[in-house]
This record gives C-alpha cells, sequence and structure tokens, in this order.
C-alpha cells in the first residue's frame, strides 16, 4: 500500500473520528447517564470495572462506533449511504464505510499511532531518496575525475 493511501486513510480517520466525538460529546450532554462519573482522576474507578458503569462503557463505545459510522456515511458523494465503500486512492483500493466507523470509533489513540507510523514512512522515504541522489552524484563526480585523469576517453 502507497504512502499516499495511507496518508489519505488517516486523514478520512481523523475527520471521522473527530466529527463523531462531537456526536457521541453531543449525546452525553443530551443524556447525562452516560457521561462518566468524575473526570477526578482520583476518584477514577480502576480496574476491572464491573457493574452498571461497565454497562455504561460498553454502551457508550457502541454508541462511538454508530456515530463515526454515521458520520462516515456521508464519505460516498456526500451522500447518505452506510453500506457503501470510500475509494480512497489509486487503483481504486475500497474500504466499506462501516469499517472506517470502527477505525474511527477507535479514538485518538488510534489515529494518532496511525499518523505517527505514516510520518516515520514518509522520513524513511526521504531519506531513501536523499541517498539515492547521493550516490547517483558520488558516482557522477567519480566520472567526472575518470574524464579529467584521462581514464575515459
Amino acid at each position: 500500500m502507497e504512502i499516499t493511501i495511507i496518508a489519505k486513510l488517516a486523514a478520512i480517520v481523523l475527520a471521522v473520528s473527530l466529527a463523531s466525538e462531537r456526536l457521541v460529546t453531543f449525546l452525553k450532554t443530551l443524556f447525562p447517564g452516560l457521561a462518566s462519573k468524575t473526570n477526578d482522576p482520583a476518584t477514577v474507578t480502576p480496574l476491572p470495572v464491573e457493574g452498571a458503569e461497565k454497562r455504561r462503557q460498553i454502551l457508550v463505545m457502541i454508541i462511538a462506533f454508530l456515530a463515526a459510522w454515521l458520520t462516515a456515511s456521508f464519505l460516498k458523494d456526500g451522500k447518505f449511504d452506510p453500506f457503501a465503500s470510500c475509494d480512497i486512492g489509486p487503483p481504486q483500493t475500497l474500504i466499506p464505510i462501516w469499517i472506517i466507523g470502527l477505525l474511527a470509533s477507535g479514538g485518538s489513540a488510534f489515529w494518532t499511532s496511525l499518523l505517527g507510523y505514516v510520518q516515520a514512512v514518509k522520513t524513511l522515504n526521504t531519506q531513501k531518496i536523499q541517498n539515492e541522489k547521493l550516490a547517483g552524484a558520488s558516482q557522477f563526480a567519480a566520472l567526472e575525475e575518470k574524464k579529467k585523469t584521462g581514464s575515459i576517453h
């Protein structure tokens, strides 16, 4: 898979993730029972979570996936189609919308890792190109030196 395709996928997942997170936040505001009981790290329930809190967390994860799927459903020509596939690059790389929704519902941890991966691959490609240019330049310099010394006619 080419880096441009991965970069485009990362951008799509990021955009869908941010938009769907807004939708989840709206739903948590509309239905306060979905919101976390506290944002104070000192009073957060340690793992393992059981009972009502576990059900709340699972429900929020399901809502996050559905919100991301709903948001991603508008990717195909701007029309709502939750069962379409999104073309993210040549040669016709199709990814089902529900998979984009699933990736986007992974949250910032997922797309931050994906963006880090894309950046690392771009850096490696840049270094490879620079090394090829240096190798070409040194071969050219060696050829010019041979011409000066008369080794090549």
